[in-house]
């Protein structure tokens, strides 16, 4: 079994890691406001890097909403997530494979960061990772969304494996 006090600290260095570039990004990239971005494209038609504020969750959803239900509504919730996430992972990383702790890990991790960036003035998270399919815009995210995303796929790819060596 993984030594919890690795796990935690691994889950540290991908905030870090979030958090620096999320830092890069607000000193380097303008942000964009109002459909005004100055985006910097690394593959035309399919990835740029954009800074772009999101005080909602997924695609905005949320971000309508007046600062003093809105904060209080996805920083609570975020919290409360992350809490009963870890609680869960925690008691039963016993019972888990390598790749489903590891997961844990990852969606933890992810979900610290974005954390960080709702808990701090302007109570937004910072996403910058633009990925495009020609001309439309798909999503934008950042590293701890990406985090999250791999650590959900990571905990499917283990509990599958798992379930198989279990036939």
């Amino acid at each position: 079994m993984r030594h919890p006090g690795v796990m935690f600290g691994l889950m540290a260095l991908l905030v870090a890691l979030d958090q620096g570039v999320k830092f890069l990004v607000r000193a380097t990239i303008p942000l964009c406001q109002g459909g005004n971005c100055d985006p910097l494209t690394l593959v035309p038609g399919l990835f740029e890097l954009t800074h772009i504020l999101n005080p909602g969750i997924s695609w905005g959803i949320f971000r309508g909403l007046e600062d003093s239900v809105r904060v209080p509504l996805l920083l609570g919730g975020s919290l409360i997530a992350f809490v009963l996430i870890g609680w869960f992972w925690l008691k039963q990383r016993r019972n888990m494979n390598g790749l489903e702790d590891y997961a844990f890990m990852l969606i933890l991790g992810g979900a610290a960061g974005n954390l960080v960036d709702r808990s701090i003035p302007p109570h937004a998270v910072t996403d910058f990772l633009t990925f495009l399919f020609g001309d439309y815009i798909l999503f934008t995210n950042n590293l701890a969304d990406i985090f999250i995303s791999l650590g959900v796929m990571a905990y499917l790819a283990g509990m599958w494996m798992a379930r198989k060596s279990a036939e």
